[in-house]
């Protein structure tokens, strides 16, 4: 009887198919957007998959790819997407990338056509799960305030206020010595979740 593993990654993760070299290109910082024919509003990490096909090897030589590194139908890396910017010159849009990361372990997995995909299968939670152990983590530190759990990362100036529910109650069970490691995507999450006050409206 097969068991079905529990995804280990936030909900909001998700992943999108990238024609090689252009997806190798991301993930090593050497292109620095993505341009798509529909807006998103999409903002945070998200996971690069490198598509199986060969429609755009015409542009290889652009890139010097070392052979060892010509990875098709595989998660390969992640980067985050921090603005979607009309092109004024045509009629798509500039998806503006930073923070890459090259995975040291891709990951096979089947691609989808849709911009943006979610693990919606089995086997692309085992590949979200894999993608997700390799995304770095940073610490925080734990303290109480009233009904508030507060995550400080003094290093990056970063606190956090939540409530001890939501996806809050997924990662409890990492806690070690008043002290929790998060990724990028997991803070994303926490923030998702904090209601917005008059002012922030």
């Amino acid at each position: 009887m097969l068991t079905t593993e529990v995804a280990q990654f936030p909900d909001r993760l998700r992943a999108m198919s990238i024609h090689f070299p252009f997806a190798w290109a991301i993930v090593h910082g050497e292109k620095d957007f993505e341009y798509r024919t529909r807006a998103t509003k999409y903002r945070g990490m998200f996971l690069i998959h490198s598509s199986g096909t060969k429609d755009s090897d015409e542009y290889m030589a652009e890139y010097n790819i070392p052979q060892d590194q010509i990875i098709r139908k595989a998660i390969i890396g992640a980067v985050e997407l921090v603005d979607c910017v009309e092109d004024p010159e045509g009629e798509g849009y500039f998806y503006e990338l930073e923070s890459p990361i090259v995975f040291e372990k891709a990951i096979p997995a089947t691609g989808q056509q849709s911009i943006f995909w979610p693990a919606s299968t089995p086997e692309r939670v085992r590949a979200f799960n894999q993608a997700f152990e390799q995304m770095p983590k940073y610490p925080f530190k734990i303290e109480y305030e009233d009904d508030l759990i507060i995550l400080l990362n003094h290093e990056a100036n970063i606190e956090i206020g939540v409530l001890g529910n939501g996806f809050w109650q997924k990662l409890m069970p990492r806690i070690q010595n008043g002290q929790i490691d998060l990724a990028v995507t997991e803070i994303d999450a926490l923030l998702d979740e904090i209601p917005e006050t008059e002012e922030d409206t």
